[in-house]
């Protein structure tokens, strides 16, 4: 299963709507109609191509021989470098209930674990390569 995070700056937009003014509800309202489409779907393609590759790293990958099984984890993956990103960065979190889900998140949404060991795996994935530059067990603290 993935889970899709963004937060949209709806707020900015529904506050500013005055809906005693007839100009809005004349043609405002199809503008904003259209307005919150682009927001809310302005990154589905990219997203889609995200969630294709994870498909594919999570067919391939190999964990260290010390990591728990793959589907224990919740799995947070971003790419790294905006728009023109050349990998693919996920942080794995141990869930001990062995239904770990994955979500696609930003960059600056990824969690951040700073001790550990195997129960949090970093990964970089390179996407011009095609292959991994790195999957390790986080350090002990």
């Amino acid at each position: 299963m993935f889970v899709r995070t963004t937060i949209c700056p709806l707020e900015s937009i529904i506050m500013r709507i005055d809906p005693s003014n007839s100009k809005f509800w004349s043609g405002g309202i199809v503008l904003i109609v259209i307005g919150l489409s682009l927001i809310l779907f302005s990154n589905a393609s990219s997203d889609r191509k995200l969630i294709n590759e994870v498909v594919e790293i999570e067919k391939v990958i190999e964990l260290p021989p010390e990591a728990h099984k793959l589907e224990n984890y919740d799995r947070y993956y971003a790419e790294d470098g905006g728009e023109n990103a050349h990998a693919i960065v996920g942080i794995f979190r141990f869930n001990s209930s062995g239904k770990g889900k994955v979500f696609v998140v930003s960059h600056t949404s990824l969690p951040a674990v700073f001790d550990g060991g195997c129960n949090v795996i970093h990964l970089r994935y390179s996407k011009s390569r095609n292959q991994f530059e790195s999957i390790q067990c986080n350090g002990e603290g």
